[in-house]
């Protein structure tokens, strides 16, 4: 649906089950474009970032309040990261 080099301005969460990333991306569109995105064998939520600097900050944010809303994070400690494919893609 979207060609990679259109996703300039968009951050991609990967989420593993179907519904979560549908809920993920109802979340998100209260606030910005977002929509599904399938690479290879996974499911992405992907998010458009504005012109704000601060944007990046303010999405992932919301990003970890939905999460711990959810349960998912249960206390854990947890990091984000880029899955390596798609990291190496993104550098170069």
């Amino acid at each position: 649906m979207y060609d990679e080099d259109a996703l300039e301005n968009v951050v991609l969460f990967e989420v593993g089950e179907t519904q979560e990333a549908l809920r993920l991306c109802d979340y998100l569109k209260r606030e910005r474009a977002a929509w599904l995105y399938d690479r290879d064998d996974a499911r992405f939520v992907a998010a458009m970032l504005g012109t704000d600097p601060r944007d990046l900050a303010t999405l992932l944010r919301s990003v970890e309040v939905w999460a711990f809303d959810r349960g998912l994070l249960g206390g854990r400690p947890y990091a984000l990261r880029a899955r390596w494919p798609l990291a190496a893609s993104l550098t170069g």
